[in-house]
């Protein structure tokens, strides 16, 4: 279970923000029934469409049918979970057990928390 090295790697943000923080250095990719293709480099927009697709999961919607991160994809077992968790109760609980973490994965946001969705939901990246 590991998550592209890209994701780790520092990008410099402004002293005030989490900007550099929420950046990936590699775009990740979700494609969804609805939309479609979907790049976010910033991590803090991506949690914002994984909030949305809980709803739109729960009211019948969109699934979703892959997440890239460069050349690696999440495998079928893992979009799965993740639809399950969107659908049973959005990121509510998820975002609680950030917070219960040390280090990145606790600021809500970030590319830490992408991280550790990876390993909270069991994710295996499987390479094209």
């Amino acid at each position: 279970m590991s998550l592209p090295a890209a994701i780790i790697r520092e990008v410099p943000a402004e002293p005030s923000t989490l900007g550099g923080y929420s950046r990936l250095l590699v775009p990740a990719v979700i494609v969804t029934a609805g939309r479609g293709r979907e790049v976010y480099a910033d991590t803090r927009r991506l949690f914002e469409r994984l909030a949305a697709l809980a709803l739109e999961i729960r009211n019948g919607g969109p699934q979703i049918q892959a997440i890239w991160h460069g050349q690696e994809h999440v495998s079928e077992s893992g979009i799965l979970a993740l639809e399950l968790m969107l659908e049973l109760n959005g990121l509510e609980v998820f975002n609680r057990a950030c917070k219960a973490q040390r280090g990145g994965a606790r600021a809500i946001g970030t590319k830490y928390q992408w991280y550790f969705m990876s390993e909270y939901l069991g994710w295996t990246w499987e390479r094209v």
